[in-house]
């Protein structure tokens, strides 16, 4: 089974002294396909239909460039897989829930990571944690 949709979305950029408002209008498509119960595959992809992204002001932070490069990504990338990746969710005992996941996880990172879930029954509160490897994607979204 699975599931899938294509969705019309839209970016926006604010707060850029020389262009405060940059725009992304793109079709998205998703899906999900359930390989078993507790294993499914995921996807996202779009098609730029327009934007106004552009690399004129390229980052100066000193610091490791995590999200600095976004305008990279919408101009290079502006079409691509967004995510592609498998995952797993278990329930390993009765209150406690594990998810593992790798693949493209997300526009500018791909990895492995695992997700655990503490949820005691009948109380309104839970407690969980992850954990990644993540390593940064192309600019141009292909891989």
């Amino acid at each position: 089974m699975g599931n899938h949709r294509a969705d019309l979305a839209m970016r926006f950029q604010l707060m850029d002294p020389d262009e405060p408002l940059k725009h992304q209008l793109y079709l998205k498509g998703t899906g999900q396909f359930e390989i078993t119960q507790a294993t499914s595959v995921w996807f996202t992809t779009s098609i730029d239909l327009t934007n106004n992204f552009n690399t004129r002001r390229p980052s100066d932070s000193v610091l490791p460039k995590v999200r600095s490069e976004l305008n990279k990504y919408l101009t290079e990338g502006e079409t691509g897989i967004d995510n592609f990746y498998i995952e797993n969710r278990r329930n390993i005992r009765r209150e406690t829930y594990v998810r593992l996941y790798a693949g493209i996880l997300e526009d500018m990172f791909g990895g492995a990571g695992a997700e655990v879930l503490f949820e005691p029954f009948g109380k309104r509160w839970a407690i969980g944690a992850n954990v990644n490897w993540v390593r940064q994607r192309a600019f141009n979204k292909k891989v």
